[in-house]
């Protein structure tokens, strides 16, 4: 008896002393089960046996209820922040428009570039760049034409148009031909210039074909025997619109080189007006030529 009763009463102290360790204790081998039934009784399952699985989940709840919570959770918290949706809205949208306007890290020249034809028809481009390209539009002398975004406006040239008369008839005996508008960055340009000419005047009844005006251009204004240039007519053509357009390279005494593109246009027989856009020969290359030629092509006499 006392052999056989030792082990229900070392089972019986482990189970009151360590209730953890009740649920081993109770897997006792078949020979002992009957033994110790009405022992079982007296020790209910612990917490640690109930079946977790058999206790009903918790639905789990939309993604965006995280976000902006159950209905009227943001409202409710944007009260309590002084604002409101239909704020917030207005907000954004004023921030869109003022970040179009100014062309916000350029994603309106962007935007432009993307339907490019539109852009120039709307004339959106004398604002905004488009594929690199903005207009000029002189409505005083009623011209444009496209010059490089990056390019600068020329401070000397904007400050001399902008003289009183007196000024301007002074400076004028000592410049003749001074551009009307100039657009530059280091050693590049873009420039107009305005010469009045005597009633009657022709492109070709009185300069003749484009081979024979751009070699008395030549001759006469750009390298003239003293002068000590060198020019060297690379090409010479009439566009659709009756303008002449030469492309042709200078060489100064100093030995630098330098291309030229110049588109020549005449207005009711007495004005001439002469664009010019002049680079180092060296910068010329492919990409360059393609943008100067369609500046070329863009100018214009409105």
């Amino acid at each position: 008896m006392r052999s056989s009763s030792f082990p229900l009463v070392l089972a019986t102290a482990a189970a009151f002393s360590f209730p953890a360790a009740a649920p081993a204790l109770r897997r006792r081998p078949p020979r002992l089960s009957l033994l110790y039934a009405e022992e079982d009784k007296a020790f209910p399952p612990s917490n640690e046996e109930i079946d977790v699985e058999k206790e009903p989940l918790k639905k789990e709840e939309p993604f965006w209820v995280y976000l902006v919570g159950k209905p009227g959770e943001l409202d409710a918290d944007l009260r309590l922040l002084g604002t409101s949706r239909r704020r917030i809205l207005e907000a954004v949208s004023l921030a869109a428009v003022i970040a179009l306007a100014g062309d916000f890290l350029g994603m309106t020249s962007a935007l432009l570039s993307a339907a490019p034809d539109q852009a120039r028809t709307l004339r959106l481009d004398s604002y905004y760049g488009v594929r690199g390209l903005r207009r000029y539009v002189d409505d005083e002398e009623r011209l444009e034409f496209l010059y490089p975004e990056p390019w600068l406006a020329d401070r000397d040239v904007y400050l001399s148009r902008r003289q009183s008369p007196e000024e301007a008839f002074l400076s004028s005996k000592k410049k003749s031909s001074a551009p009307l508008v100039a657009f530059r960055r280091r050693r590049e340009n873009v420039s107009v210039v305005k010469s009045e000419v005597l009633p009657g005047f022709s492109l070709r009844k009185t300069l003749g074909d484009p081979s024979t005006a751009a070699r008395r251009l030549l001759d006469l204004s750009v390298a003239p025997p003293t002068s000590g240039k060198t020019a060297t007519l690379l090409d010479a053509q009439e566009t659709r619109n009756g303008y002449y357009q030469f492309d042709f390279t200078v060489q100064l005494p100093s030995g630098d080189v330098f291309h030229n593109l110049a588109v020549v246009a005449e207005r009711g027989g007495t004005q001439l007006y002469t664009l010019t856009i002049l680079c180092p020969e060296a910068a010329f290359t492919p990409a360059q030529e393609l943008i100067f030629r369609q500046v070329a092509d863009s100018f214009k006499l409105l």
